[in-house]
């Protein structure tokens, strides 16, 4: 599965209330590949292409969850 795919199946899942979710290895590493690929390509963006409604669809939770979960990530915001 490509990174886009990934991303765009685990926001679905959220949106349509699926079943069907990319396992959370996946999305993580997706995610972390896609702001890697934003770093190095230095990816801007217009206010007028940022305009729209958003819905905050994924967070981390604290280190002990995190270390639970078995999920390399950083602190969410």
């Amino acid at each position: 599965m490509t990174i886009s795919s990934v991303l765009e199946q685990a926001a679905n899942s959220v949106v349509v209330v699926s079943t069907s979710k990319p396992p959370a290895t996946e999305v993580v590493e997706a995610l972390l590949e896609s702001e890697k690929n934003a770093r190095t390509n230095k990816l801007s963006y217009s206010f007028e292409q940022l305009i729209g409604n958003w819905r905050l669809c994924f967070i981390t939770g604290t280190k002990k969850t995190r270390a639970k979960a078995g999920i390399v990530l950083g602190a969410g915001r």
